[in-house]
């Protein structure tokens, strides 16, 4: 199965594109990859995997948010309170569309 039907159009599955569309696509970036067709369903998977991955800058960036979120927390309550992220993002399973979940909390360090 590599098409799609939406409003009564097929489309291609963009993961199955011959000039492959990973995150980058959104940056106008593109990378070549094999253009044949894919020999088995688990090439299907590789590619689908590799296409909804983070790229190393949005690890970055996400990465980023946290050590500002760290440091507007730490000077609004003070040390004592720690941010820390989980679900999707802490778990490495986070896509493009994924949102960053974090919590803060207090921790029991006295300064």
């Amino acid at each position: 199965m590599h098409s799609l039907k939406i409003n009564d159009e097929t489309h291609e599955a963009p993961w199955m594109d011959c000039v492959y569309k990973s995150s980058l696509m959104r940056s106008k970036n593109v990378e070549e990859i094999n253009p044949n067709p894919p020999n088995s369903f688990d090439d299907e998977i590789f590619k689908l995997i590799k296409y909804v991955s983070l790229t190393q800058k949005e690890k970055d960036m996400r990465e980023s948010l946290i050590r500002d979120l760290q440091s507007v927390v730490a000077d609004c309550f003070g040390i004592n309170y720690k941010v820390q992220a989980f679900g999707s993002y802490e778990s490495n399973l986070s896509t493009f569309l994924s949102d960053v979940d974090v919590c803060i909390k207090k921790t029991n360090e006295i300064s």
